[in-house]
């Protein structure tokens, strides 16, 4: 094995150990409630909510799927960006705020109780049906989620495709374990800086093999005619429109997802919901620009 390839795999597992020991010190601010466990007892900080919503919301999918999306289709998938950001606004103003209260008023610990108690009312069949929902849907998408790092390692390394999931699944048992949504948050949060950070290295390096800015633009209007287009190829008015709204509502979406829903559950205080959505899009904005930009240089160097 090359040095290189040492140095890489001495790198991933720096931050794996990381990682691992973040959430593992979380245990010093445990206390055996249910509410420190499944909410982090409502004493999380606006800025970390905010990156480990965005993170929690944005990992597997930008390193794998929209990288990947922008290089096959190329600046169209800049719709996704916009139509899911603006549909995740729209839900963070119309819901979060209601929901952050209503954590509070009613004394819930988990999306499944928020819901069935919304009204005021205790649904215990509506209770067990979220729950029924979350454990299908949010097992496929963390099942995507385990996926997207086997398929990374594996592309990094050669390993087995399962080796990236069982890593991935051993880390979240033992810092979920220790800390519960505390030690989620923690690694989520250092997890953003990571993520931004890595993005922001291979946009650079990625420039300077391409000429720089002015050196990618020229290249990637020579990629087809069509890779350049604002819109997928042959969209009307109608389809482009369909394309946009249907994002929308994607990231509309967000307000059904229990794992990014917890983060404002377990938000310090529901007036510093606007200082969380300032570190949420800030984020989430140039992470997503950043995740664009790579797609289209990969297309130049792959």
């Amino acid at each position: 094995m090359s040095n290189g390839n040492w140095v890489t795999i001495a790198s991933f597992l720096f931050f794996l150990l990381g990682f691992v020991v973040i959430g593992a010190l979380s245990m010093l601010k445990k206390k055996p409630t249910t509410s420190d466990y499944l909410i982090a007892n409502q004493s999380i900080k606006p800025w970390l909510a905010g990156l480990s919503g965005v993170a929690t919301n944005n990992s597997g999918y930008m390193f794998t799927g929209m990288i990947g999306f922008t290089y096959e289709y190329g600046l169209s998938s800049i719709w996704l960006m916009i139509g899911w950001i603006i549909g995740d606004i729209v839900a963070s103003f119309t819901v979060m705020k209601p929901l952050r209260q209503a954590t509070d008023k009613q004394h819930i610990h988990s999306y499944g109780d928020l819901i069935s108690r919304w009204w005021g009312q205790h649904y215990q069949a509506l209770q067990v049906i979220t729950g029924i929902l979350i454990l299908v849907f949010l097992g496929s998408y963390t099942a995507a989620q385990l996926n997207a790092g086997s398929k990374a390692l594996h592309a990094l390394f050669g390993w087995d495709a399962s080796v990236g999931a069982i890593i991935g699944a051993a880390m979240v048992l033992i810092y979920s374990f220790s800390g519960g949504l505390r030690a989620s948050i923690w690694t989520d949060a250092a997890q953003s800086f990571v993520m931004i950070g890595s993005m922001s290295i291979l946009m650079i390096v990625a420039l300077s093999n391409v000429g720089g800015w002015g050196g990618m633009m020229e290249q990637l209007y020579a990629v087809s005619p069509d890779y350049m287009n604002w819109f997928p190829k042959e969209s009307t008015l109608v389809s482009a429109t369909l394309f946009i709204v249907g994002w929308v509502f994607a990231g509309a979406g967000a307000a059904g997802q229990p794992h990014i829903m917890a983060r404002y559950m377990s938000l310090d205080d529901a007036n510093n919901i606007n200082r969380m959505r300032f570190y949420y899009y800030t984020w989430f904005i140039l992470f997503y620009s950043a995740t664009i930009v790579v797609g289209l240089l990969a297309r130049l160097l792959l």
